[in-house]
């Protein structure tokens, strides 16, 4: 049989069986030997639950106990964002495109809260891998929504700066497109 108890967290019964000695338990709670060894059994074996006890006498704690008692809570930690240092180049390869999201202008007024905005399905191409029949680099270009590989990806820019970028198969370009202007 292990005599060693259990170091998980109990009630205070648990407690006082743990930290004090047989007669000190026993005078905190007035009960015999049979029952102070049966409380023991108990909590060596694990298996059962230990009953609800009221101590019917409270015993000042010894500076050790206190000490226990007295582990200052941790300060919360701030936490702050560490940005890699290292970031990513990179050229599509066959009938990939490297695409970056431009936000639709619209001739409203009206101001669209970022949560109603869709993904933007424009974009201009950033670079093209050898096999790209349908754009260029620099050109505007309509895509697919729901583009077969539509991998969403962070690259550094020219500009040296970490950009959301999007992988696209030449395929999954609709439409080349141009700015215009519209007179009211």
């Amino acid at each position: 049989m292990n005599n060693q108890f259990s170091t998980a967290v109990g009630g205070e019964l648990e407690t006082n069986l743990k930290l004090h000695n047989r007669e000190v338990v026993k005078e905190i709670y007035g009960i015999d030997d049979d029952k102070y060894d049966e409380l023991i059994a108990i909590l060596r074996s694990g298996d059962g639950e230990l009953p609800e006890m009221t101590p019917s006498i409270t015993l000042p704690l010894t500076p050790e106990e206190q000490a226990v008692l007295n582990v200052p809570e941790p300060e919360p930690v701030e936490e702050i964002e560490i940005k890699p240092n290292v970031g990513y180049k990179g050229k599509p390869v066959g009938d990939q495109l490297l695409v970056q999201r431009v936000e639709r202008e619209h001739s409203s007024n009206l101001i669209i809260p970022p949560s109603a905005k869709s993904k933007s399905d424009v974009g201009y191409v950033k670079e093209v891998g050898i096999e790209v029949t349908r754009a260029k680099v620099g050109q505007l270009v309509l895509f697919d929504k729901f583009a077969s590989i539509g991998a969403d990806i962070s690259l550094i820019d020219e500009s040296g700066l970490e950009r959301q970028f999007l992988l696209l198969k030449d395929i999954d370009v609709m439409m080349q497109l141009e700015k215009v202007t519209l007179d009211g």
